[in-house]
C-alpha cells in the first residue's frame, strides 16, 4: 500500500512539473510577442496561475528573464487575493452550473441505491447549490458594474434558473418539503435582488435586453415551480388531501352495510373513482378501436357517472380484473397516484376489497396458481417510483399540467357552444402557452445573444462572453433533457406502448429496477464478532475503525446490506395469498401467534409434547412486540447454527432457513435501528441483552472471529447457567421485594386501579427478566422439532407474520423518508397487502 501511494504521488508530482514548465514557457513566448502587440488583460491573472503552480511544485525557475521578471517573483497572499478577485465570479457561476448538472444526472439514482457516498455527495451538492447561487447574485448586485464586465448583468437570470433547481430533484428529504415557507421567502427576496440587477443593466442593443428579460421571466417561473412542488409535497398538504377523501369512502361503506347485498351490479360514484388504490380506468387499453372489445362490468361502472353504491358482484368483478392485470404486469392500464401509505399513519383498506372480502378466497386461489403472480412486485415498484416522483421532483407539476391539457379542457368544452369554448380557451391560454414559453425561452435567448452586439474586445471581456455562452448552452441542454426524461418517465403513462418499448432499451434502469432491492441486516451477536471477510469501499473503513476501537467500535459493524433474493419475494407473496385464501384477514395483528397456533393444531402427537409446551409459553408470555422480536431473533440464530442431521426435504429446508435468517435480521433493523414500535423499556432490554452477550463473549485478549462459535457458546452457557445464575438471582430477589411492596398498594385500590398497577408490575417484571435465557429456551423448544423442514417452515411463517404486522405500523414518515434512500421492502409488503385484499389492520389495532 505504501509503495503504491509513493508511486502515485511521485507520478502526480512529475505531471505537475511538466504542466508548470509548459505553461511557463508558453507564457514567456506570449510575453515576448506582446512587446509589439496589444497586451491581453487576462495575461496577468494567467501569470499568477503559473506562479502558484510553481510554488506547489517548487520547480527551478529556468525561463530566461528579461521581459517579465515578475514571473519569477515569489507568490504572496496579495497575489492570491488578486487572482481570486479577478476570477471569483466566473468560477462561482460555473460551479453553480456544474452543481445543477450534477444534481440533474445523479439525483434519479438515489432511489435505486443505498450508497452512503452518493447520498452524502447529493446532500452536499443540494445544500451548496443554493448557497453558491445566492452568493453569486449578491456579488453581481454589488460588483457587476466594473469596467469591461458589464456583461455580468446578463448572468443574474441564470442564478434564478439555478435556484429553481432541476426537474429530477426539488427536495432532498421530507424535511425540505416541510420548509416550503422558507423557500417562498427566498423566492421573493432573490427575485427582488435579481430584478434590481437586471434593472441596472444598460446596453445599446435591444436584442441583448430581450434575451435577458426572457431568461429572467423563465427563472422566476422555475423558482416558483420549485416552491409550489415543495408546498404540494409537504406532509401537511398530503395528509389534508387524504383526510378529505377518507370520509367519502367511509360514507359509501356505511350505506353499503345498510343496503341489501347481492343485487344487480351498481356503479361507483364518480367522485370516488380517483380515490381507490387501483386505477380509475381499469382495463382500458391505449388506442383501442371502437367496438374492438366488449366493455367489462368493472370498466363500465368506473366510466359511467352513476352515484349508486357498488354491489358485491361489482366489487368482485373489479377485484378479478385487478388480479388479472397484476399477474400480467399490464402496468399501462394503471392510473397511478400516491397511495395512502404516505399520507396516513394507519392506511385504510380499499373499499372494493372490503365489499368483496367473502368472494376473494376463490379469486386468490386462481391468482396463486398463476405463474405470473410474482410480477405484482413490478407494479409495486412502479407505484413506489410514482410516489417518489410525486414527493421529490417536479414531475407532479408536469403531470398536473398534462391532466389539465388532456382531460380538464376537453371535458369543459365538450357540451358548450362555440362561443363558450372560445371563452374557455381564452381564459386557459396562459396555461396553454406556459410549456411553450418554458422550453423555448432559453433557446430564443441563445439566438438573440448570438446575433446581439456585445461590444469589441476593448469594451467587453471575451472571457465574460464565453462564460455567457456556456451558461446559455448548459441551460438549453438541461431543459431539453428534462423534457425527454419526463416523456419517458414512469409518471406519464398515456404514451403509446411502442414508446415504452423504446424506453426499455434507452433507459433500462428506469423500467427494470425501481428501487435498491436490498435488505438491511442487523444481527445482535454478529456485532460482537470481528469479521474477517475482505471488503472494499466505505465498509472497509468502517471495519478498520471498528477493529481498532475494540469493544467500543462494535456499533460501526452493526448494519450490513444484502441483495433481496427471489425466495424471499416468493415466500412473502405466497404466504400473504394463502392467508387470504383462508380468509385470515387479521394476519397483520397476529405477530406470529397465528403461525404457532396453526402448527400446534397440526401436530397433536405426543411426540411434540415438549415442543407444544414451549410454544404455549410463547403464546401466553404477553411480551410486547420489540421484546418478542428480540427473543425470536436470538432463537433463530441459535437454530441457524445448530447442527442437525435429520433432514427430510433439504431444498425446502434450505429455502426456509435462509428466508428466516434474512427476515429476522431485517425486522431487527426496522425495530431497533429505525425505531418502529420501539419503546423505552424495549430499548433497555435490548441494551441489557448486549451486556449479557458481552459477559459471555468478551475477553481482553481474544475477539470472537466466528459467528457460529459465538452463538453456540451463548447457547451452551445457558445450558450450564454458569453465566446467568448470579445476575438472575440478584434480579429475582430485587423483583420479589418490589412486587411485594406494590401488592400492598394493589389491595388498597379498586378493580380498575388494580388492573392498571398489575400492568405496570408486569412491565417492571418484564424488564427484570433476562432476554438470553428466554431466547435459549425457545430455541431448545424449536430444536426439539426433529424435522428441519418443518421447524424452519414454522420459523419462517412467524417472521412473515411479524413483517405483515410491522409494515402497516411503520408510519407514513418512515415510508416517505425511505423513498429517497433506496426504498424499503416493508413498503412493498404494505402495498401488496393493500392491493390483494383487506389485510391492513383496523384503526384501533
Amino acid at each position: 500500500m505504501r509503495k503504491c501511494s509513493k508511486s502515485y504521488f511521485l507520478s502526480l508530482f512529475v505531471a505537475l512539473r511538466i504542466v508548470s514548465r509548459t505553461c511557463k514557457l508558453s507564457f514567456y513566448c506570449v510575453a515576448e510577442t506582446s512587446r509589439t502587440t496589444s497586451f491581453s488583460p487576462a495575461l496577468p491573472s494567467l501569470l499568477h496561475c503559473t506562479r502558484l503552480l510553481q510554488a506547489v511544485c517548487r520547480m527551478p525557475r529556468d525561463v530566461p528573464s528579461g521581459s517579465f521578471n515578475d514571473i519569477d517573483s515569489p507568490v504572496s497572499l496579495a497575489d492570491v487575493k488578486e487572482l481570486w478577485d479577478a476570477w471569483e465570479i466566473h468560477c462561482l457561476i460555473l460551479v453553480s452550473l456544474f452543481l445543477q448538472v450534477f444534481l440533474f444526472l445523479m439525483a434519479p439514482m438515489r432511489r435505486r441505491t443505498t450508497s452512503l457516498f452518493l447520498r452524502t455527495s447529493l446532500w452536499l451538492a443540494y445544500l451548496s447549490a443554493d448557497a453558491v447561487a445566492i452568493f453569486v447574485l449578491g456579488h453581481l448586485a454589488v460588483h457587476a458594474s466594473k469596467p469591461r464586465h458589464q456583461l455580468m448583468y446578463f448572468w443574474a437570470p441564470f442564478v434564478l434558473i439555478h435556484l429553481g433547481g432541476q426537474d429530477t430533484i426539488t427536495a432532498f428529504s421530507r424535511q425540505d418539503n416541510e420548509l416550503w415557507r422558507r423557500h417562498l421567502l427566498s423566492l421573493l427576496t432573490q427575485v427582488g435582488v435579481a430584478g434590481y440587477v437586471v434593472g441596472k443593466a444598460s446596453w445599446p442593443d435591444s436584442r441583448l435586453k430581450a434575451a435577458m428579460v426572457l431568461l429572467f421571466i423563465s427563472g422566476c417561473f422555475k423558482y416558483a415551480e420549485r416552491t409550489y412542488c415543495l408546498y404540494y409535497s409537504s406532509p401537511a398538504v398530503i395528509k389534508l388531501c387524504a383526510q378529505e377523501d377518507l370520509p367519502k369512502e367511509l360514507g359509501v361503506l356505511s350505506r353499503f352495510i345498510k343496503k341489501d347485498i347481492g343485487g344487480t351490479s351498481k356503479e361507483f360514484r364518480r367522485s370516488l373513482t380517483g380515490n381507490s388504490s387501483i386505477p380509475a380506468e381499469m382495463g382500458k387499453k391505449s388506442h383501442v378501436p371502437n367496438g374492438a372489445s366488449k366493455e367489462s362490468e368493472a370498466q363500465r361502472y368506473r366510466r359511467r357517472k352513476g352515484r349508486d353504491i357498488p354491489s358485491r358482484d361489482t366489487a368482485t368483478a373489479f377485484m378479478k380484473e385487478v388480479l388479472d392485470h397484476l399477474s400480467k404486469c399490464d402496468i399501462w392500464d394503471f392510473h397511478l397516484r400516491p397511495s395512502d401509505i404516505i399520507s396516513l399513519d394507519a392506511p385504510p383498506n380499499g373499499m372494493e376489497r372490503i365489499i368483496a372480502a367473502d368472494e376473494l378466497s376463490g379469486l386468490l386461489q386462481k391468482f396463486l396458481s398463476n405463474a405470473g403472480r410474482y410480477r405484482a412486485y413490478d407494479y409495486v415498484g412502479l407505484k413506489m417510483a410514482n410516489c417518489y416522483i410525486r414527493l421529490y421532483t417536479k414531475g407532479v407539476l408536469r403531470k398536473l399540467l398534462s391532466i389539465f391539457y388532456t382531460e380538464t379542457i376537453p371535458a369543459s368544452v365538450k357540451d358548450v357552444s362555440v362561443l363558450g369554448a372560445a371563452f374557455i380557451f381564452l381564459i386557459s391560454s396562459p396555461l396553454l402557452l406556459y410549456p411553450l414559453f418554458q422550453y423555448f425561452s432559453t433557446p430564443v435567448a441563445l439566438v438573440l445573444f448570438m446575433v446581439a452586439e456585445k461590444g469589441d474586445q476593448h469594451d467587453t471581456s471575451q472571457v465574460d462572453i464565453k462564460v455567457s455562452y456556456i451558461l446559455l448552452v448548459g441551460a438549453v441542454l438541461l431543459d431539453v433533457f428534462s423534457a425527454i426524461l419526463f416523456l419517458f418517465s414512469e409518471l406519464n403513462l398515456e404514451l403509446p406502448r411502442c414508446l415504452f418499448h423504446v424506453a426499455n432499451y434507452i433507459l433500462p434502469a428506469c423500467s427494470k429496477r425501481q428501487w435498491s432491492e436490498e435488505l438491511a441486516q442487523y444481527s445482535m451477536i454478529k456485532r460482537h464478532t470481528v469479521q474477517l471477510q475482505y471488503v472494499t469501499g466505505m465498509a472497509s473503513i468502517k471495519q478498520w475503525i471498528g477493529r481498532r476501537l475494540g469493544r467500543w467500535g462494535v456499533g460501526l459493524l452493526d448494519l450490513t446490506g444484502i441483495p433481496i433474493t427471489k425466495p424471499i419475494k416468493e415466500f412473502i407473496l405466497d404466504s400473504l395469498v394463502l392467508h387470504g385464501i383462508r380468509q385470515e384477514w387479521h394476519v397483520a395483528s397476529s405477530r406470529g401467534l397465528l403461525a404457532v397456533q396453526n402448527w400446534m393444531n397440526g401436530h397433536q402427537d405426543p411426540v411434540f409434547t415438549r415442543t407444544r409446551e414451549a410454544l404455549e409459553k410463547i403464546i401466553s408470555n404477553g411480551a410486547d412486540f420489540p421484546t418478542s422480536v428480540l427473543i425470536w431473533h436470538i432463537a433463530t440464530d441459535i437454530c441457524y447454527y445448530f447442527e442437525d442431521h435429520a433432514i427430510s426435504n433439504y431444498k425446502r429446508m434450505k429455502k426456509y432457513k435462509e428466508v428466516s435468517r434474512e427476515l429476522s435480521n431485517y425486522i431487527m433493523y426496522l425495530v431497533f435501528k429505525c425505531g418502529m414500535k420501539l419503546t423505552t423499556n424495549s430499548q433497555l432490554l435490548h441494551d441489557k441483552a448486549h451486556d449479557e452477550i458481552e459477559d459471555i463473549l468478551y475477553h481482553p485478549q481474544h475477539f470472537w472471529q466466528d459467528e457460529k462459535e459465538a452463538v453456540m457458546t451463548i447457547f451452551e452457557a445457558e445450558k450450564t447457567e454458569s453465566f446467568f445464575k448470579p445476575r438472575r438471582q440478584k434480579e429475582q430477589n430485587r423483583s420479589i421485594v418490589e412486587i411485594e411492596k406494590q401488592k400492598e398498594l394493589v389491595n388498597e385500590g379498586n378493580n380498575l386501579g388494580k388492573n392498571h398497577v398489575q400492568k405496570l408490575l408486569q412491565g417492571a417484571q418484564e424488564y427484570d427478566s433476562p432476554v438470553l435465557p428466554r431466547a435459549c429456551k425457545m430455541a431448545q423448544g424449536l430444536i426439539n422439532i426433529n424435522d428441519q423442514a418443518d421447524r424452519w417452515g414454522l420459523i419462517a411463517a412467524v417472521w412473515s407474520e411479524m413483517l405483515y404486522y410491522i409494515a402497516p405500523r411503520c408510519g407514513c414518515a418512515f415510508h416517505y423518508e425511505h423513498l429517497s434512500t433506496g426504498g424499503e421492502f416493508a413498503t412493498h409488503v404494505l402495498l401488496l397487502m393493500r392491493v390483494l385484499g383487506p389485510f391492513l389492520p383496523t384503526p384501533d389495532a
